[in-house]
């Protein structure tokens, strides 16, 4: 199938393809540098940038303690948020049952012929 394309068109789409395979080669490249650990003095600024961006990824042990903490306490608020909301359907439950009944009792007192103080 051949597509009716002018030129300019063309040399984009070829430039574009042209740069995607110059970064997947570039990509693959650094993956393979990342796994075998080739990092030397002599690479370019670019590959010391992202060097440092490696080792300051990792926390501090000050900072580990501290992430851990929060962690465990953010683990702690939402299990009392987990009581707390089965806690509001259990009353919730219990609230309509009290309605219920009330209701029965209502109507059963105006059976008999009683003034509802009820209501």
């Amino acid at each position: 199938m051949v597509l009716n394309m002018n030129p300019l068109t063309y040399f984009r789409l070829h430039t574009f393809q042209q740069a995607i395979k110059k970064q997947m080669l570039a990509a693959q490249n650094l993956r393979e540098k990342i796994a075998v650990g080739g990092f030397t003095a002599t690479e370019s600024r670019e590959n010391a940038m992202l060097r440092h961006l490696i080792n300051k990824s990792r926390p501090k042990v000050p900072e580990r303690q501290e992430l851990l903490r929060v962690r465990k306490e953010v683990e702690l608020v939402r299990f009392r948020v987990s009581m707390l909301s089965h806690e509001k359907l259990r009353k919730q439950a219990e609230l309509q049952e009290l309605e219920k009944t009330k209701s029965a009792l209502v109507e059963t007192s105006q059976d008999r012929g009683t003034i509802s103080s009820f209501k």
